[in-house]
């Protein structure tokens, strides 16, 4: 029989991220400096399996991303596997010396145990008894779980599945950015493609300001190569401020896109990702009163603070905006949203396609519009020439708005 580890639980907390809300419940090693943290996604059940994910904490892969090591690419890859259960623990272990003793070295060269007893005591304290295991497939066996039932292996997609080859979808990727050097020719102004998932009844989140993973795992990745193909995307700071994302190239190959936020009274914190990683400069979009130190800071971190006027709604005068982005050397513009980003766009009439992906799940939650386009002339906005593309189990819905 193993001997009972010594850990204690240490509250709970709520973490909201770009695969949905977990609750987070660390637990502290008694005697050695170690901490590890239980991730769920969902209510778990009486009874029944749980998926479970297993990942040992990893500096190198996760942070740096250091060399060949894959331990980032399969924490994301167990974080999507999760969300898209409907219950899901994630057990994130910390390995004595990781912090420190070895902060560049990826622990799966380690010869440290994979930590079987304790992770075996944070299920039973969660009352799990039986999971069904995500794995690796370069794994040769799965660890054994004291008093746990492990009944059945799930294998664990390290890399997104490339979206259905329809040679239509991607000749209209591949001729997108001649078109938009057309268009900023001719109109001064970049070209806007209004983009965001959403379920069947019209849900792009659950709740406001919790981000849900919507989208399957191939339409994600036809995302990042419609990422791929413009010159900077842009969201507004609330969502910013709820999910704190990256707004990267990572599934397929490619550039990643220059930030750009929309951000009338300068709230975006200096632990931003899109300030913090990878020197991208994001170009924050601002009011003409927003505070002169919040601007030198953000410009001290790498920021480009554009202080425009605003336009009747209270936000951003787009058009202002769009020049100025065009100065910059922006000539497609991914729009991402939130809701009010997505409404004031519209509103303003300045979205020349609109690529909605629909996935087969019924939400009842935030709508993708925030509140009602204007309807005096009683004419809402329409898409021509729209074309449907089967991604996965999701549809892709391609189209430009006609106004008339």
């Amino acid at each position: 029989m193993s001997q009972i580890p010594e850990l204690l639980r240490q509250g709970e907390s709520r973490f909201a991220s770009a695969w949905g809300e977990w609750r987070v419940i660390p637990f502290a090693h008694r005697e050695r400096p170690r901490q590890h943290l239980a991730l769920i996604r969902g209510d778990l059940p009486p009874s029944g399996d749980v998926l479970l994910g297993l990942h040992r904490r990893c500096p190198a892969g996760e942070i740096l991303r250091a060399g060949t090591c894959r331990c980032g690419a399969r924490l994301e890859a167990t974080l999507a596997a999760l969300a898209q259960a409907e219950t899901g623990v994630l057990l994130y272990l910390d390995l004595p010396g990781t912090p420190a003793a070895a902060p560049l070295e990826c622990p799966l060269s380690h010869s440290d145990p994979p930590l079987p007893e304790e992770a075996a005591f944070i299920l039973r304290h969660l009352g799990i008894a039986s999971v069904r295991l995500l794995s690796d497939p370069a794994e040769a066996a799965p660890p054994h779980l004291p008093g746990i039932a492990v009944t059945a292996r799930v294998p664990l997609l390290l890399e997104a599945p490339p979206f259905p080859g329809d040679a239509a979808l991607k000749a209209r990727l591949a001729g997108l950015p001649e078109a938009a050097r057309r268009l900023r020719r001719s109109q001064g102004r970049p070209l806007v493609t209004l983009t965001y998932a959403q379920s069947l009844d019209g849900s792009i989140a659950a709740r406001p300001g919790h981000p849900l993973a919507i989208s399957g795992p191939a339409s994600q990745t036809f995302t990042h190569a419609l990422r791929a193909v413009h010159d900077a995307i842009l969201v507004g700071i609330g969502t910013v401020l709820a999910d704190n994302p990256a707004l990267t190239v990572r599934l397929v190959p490619g550039s990643h896109p220059r930030p750009v936020i929309m951000d009338t009274r300068l709230r975006l914190p200096a632990y931003a990702r899109l300030l913090r990683e990878g020197r991208r400069h994001p170009v924050v979009a601002t009011s003409e009163q927003a505070p002169p130190e919040r601007q030198a800071e953000l410009e001290d971190l790498g920021a480009t603070v554009l202080r425009l006027p605003v336009g009747p709604n209270g936000g951003i005068h787009l058009p202002a905006l769009l020049a100025r982005l065009a100065e910059l050397g922006v000539a497609a513009l991914m729009v991402e949203g939130g809701a009010q980003v997505i409404t004031s766009f519209l509103n303003s009439r300045l979205v020349d396609q609109v690529v909605v992906t629909v996935a087969p799940i019924l939400v009842g939650g935030v709508r993708v519009l925030d509140g009602y386009l204007p309807a005096a002339e009683r004419r809402f906005p329409r898409l021509a020439g729209v074309a449907y593309y089967q991604v996965g189990e999701d549809l892709v819905l391609w189209g430009a708005p006609s106004w008339s």
